[in-house]
């Protein structure tokens, strides 16, 4: 179901559209002349993001301006990242901002104006999945020494359909953390990460530290495996690098990462087993086994955690040696009896002892250990992305991208008085809030309760602005950079708290700008 998305005076509030239900509310604050939220995705992000305007002058309201917010897991669906002006109803303007000769309504959109999707030249929509989600991974581990620090670089992909970042968390774990989280640093991406793109993080350690196990790398996780972006798969977050800080490179360092039992089979009443099972065994060390060590599969009866004299073997294979960093699954036919069904069975790697290892303590590991059930994220929750927080606004902001970067802008007006007069056209960036450009001259002065309009009006493919006059009696246009282009003559009636309306209303490829009862020529 749709939600409703209103700003009142006194708050911001986010409906339930089945039953009115407030899923969200916050402190809003405006006196509500002409203005009203817009919903785009105006960070280039995949997701929607609602605008929303104040003036300050409600007590206890927020600081005049504008106001991005987003929904802080990345539960909300793509939207378009235009919004043109006052009347947008989705095929009224291209995703460049040119105006179609024509708009194809499709009365089973009905009014789902933020709807993800795309409008070609010919003002056809065309629906995209509105879920599209990013795909997280982390690979290509590497790993110097300096002397002093170690230097720890991973690779963060994207594989997914949906933009995201910059700050996705990405953890380094000491061994893995589905069993037992021993974090070891936190870092977070720079630049957003678009679907097919990857960006190297990095941290830094001492060299006197040293890990259990492998360095295991998790990608979309700021601690405990808790994330905050919804994915397309969630379960290939975390990597095995197989690479452990040890304290000398000179010897091996063998370790069970995983053990599978699932092809053993058993008579639960006489206890006996067989079957195969099967060990992930690493060696975590730039240094070479170079001879044949055995790894046991056994029953751990007397637990101490290691295959001894009093522990029931199961199974037994030999490995001929094992590559630095390197990863290899043994198999081995099983057959016994357990002590009752379900009892651990673990397996040991080098059970012999004839290979020398920089740390004898981790080379044994017990089925289901990897089996571990991760714990939901955070709840659903809203969050103020950015404000601008310079003047108040009393208008409704338009939504499009003026400087061609492929990240839409915001545009309003701006008050410097009251809330008839001194108008500014204000242009800041999506991505952050960052001005773009303030139009200072008081010739160029705006009504500020005038809506403005975004599109190309002159046929050139660009886009232009269109705004209210301060008297309200001309429209004012702009290039897309603020350059003034034009003042029209005296409008018949004054618009005041009006907006203008961007059509092409004889199809003959240029627009027209609708306002009051006039019909204006977008080129002059």
């Amino acid at each position: 179901a749709a939600e409703l998305v209103h700003a009142a005076e006194a708050d911001l509030r986010i409906l339930d559209g089945r039953n009115g239900f407030v899923l969200y509310r916050d402190v809003n604050g405006s006196n509500t002349v002409s203005d009203s939220v817009v919903v785009a995705d105006v960070d280039a992000d995949g997701e929607a993001e609602i605008v929303s305007v104040t003036d300050g002058k409600q007590p206890l309201g927020p600081d005049p301006g504008v106001r991005v917010y987003g929904e802080g897991q990345g539960l909300w669906p793509d939207a378009r990242r235009i919004w043109n002006q006052y009347q947008y109803s989705v095929t009224n303007v291209n995703d460049d901002g040119t105006i179609p000769r024509r708009e194809h309504r499709d009365l089973a959109l009905g009014h789902r104006w933020a709807v993800a999707g795309s409008v070609a030249d010919d003002g056809v929509f065309t629906p995209s999945c509105a879920f599209p989600q990013p795909d997280l991974t982390a690979s290509a581990f590497n790993m110097t020494d300096d002397g002093v620090q170690r230097r720890l670089t991973v690779r963060i992909g994207n594989g997914g359909a949906r933009v995201v970042g910059p700050g996705v968390p990405v953890s380094f774990y000491d061994d893995d953390p589905r069993i037992d989280p021993v974090r070891l640093s936190t870092v977070e991406t720079t630049t957003h990460l678009r679907p097919g793109q990857y960006e190297i993080v990095e941290i830094a350690l001492p060299v006197s530290l040293r890990t259990r196990g492998p360095v295991f790398v998790s990608a979309d996780d700021f601690g405990h495996l808790r994330g905050r972006i919804l994915e397309s798969d969630e379960d290939n977050n975390i990597y095995d690098t197989g690479m452990a800080l040890l304290a000398t490179a000179a010897l091996p360092d063998l370790s069970v990462a995983d053990v599978d039992i699932s092809g053993l089979a058993g008579d639960w009443q006489t206890l006996a087993v067989s079957g195969r099972g099967a060990a992930v065994v690493q060696n975590l060390s730039p240094t070479p086994v170079q001879g044949p060590f055995e790894v046991s599969f056994f029953e751990d009866r007397d637990g101490d955690g290691a295959f001894g004299e009093a522990d029931t073997l199961l199974g037994r294979a030999v490995v001929d040696g094992l590559g630095a960093h390197t990863t290899t699954v043994v198999e081995a036919p099983l057959s016994g009896s357990l002590l009752f069904r379900g009892s651990i069975i673990r397996t040991h790697a080098d059970s012999g002892g004839v290979v020398p290892e920089v740390d004898e303590a981790n080379n044994v590991g017990r089925a289901g250990e990897s089996c571990r059930v991760q714990p939901p994220g955070p709840p659903w929750s809203l969050r103020e992305e950015w404000a601008w927080a310079n003047a108040g606004v009393v208008s409704s902001p338009a939504v499009g991208d003026l400087d061609g970067d492929g990240v839409s802008d915001v545009v309003f007006v701006a008050m410097r008085g009251g809330e008839t007069a001194d108008g500014q056209l204000s242009a800041v960036t999506g991505r952050n809030g960052t001005v773009l450009f303030s139009v200072s001259d008081r010739t160029l002065d705006l009504n500020p309760a005038g809506s403005v309009a975004l599109g190309d009006i002159d046929g050139d493919g660009h886009t232009e602005i269109v705004a209210i006059g301060e008297a309200g009696n001309v429209l004012l246009a702009f290039e897309a950079d603020g350059t003034f282009k034009w003042r029209s003559a005296p409008l018949a009636q004054n618009v005041g708290a009006g907006a203008p309306f961007l059509a092409d209303l004889d199809g003959d490829g240029q627009s027209e700008i609708v306002i009051g009862k006039q019909v204006l020529r977008g080129s002059d």
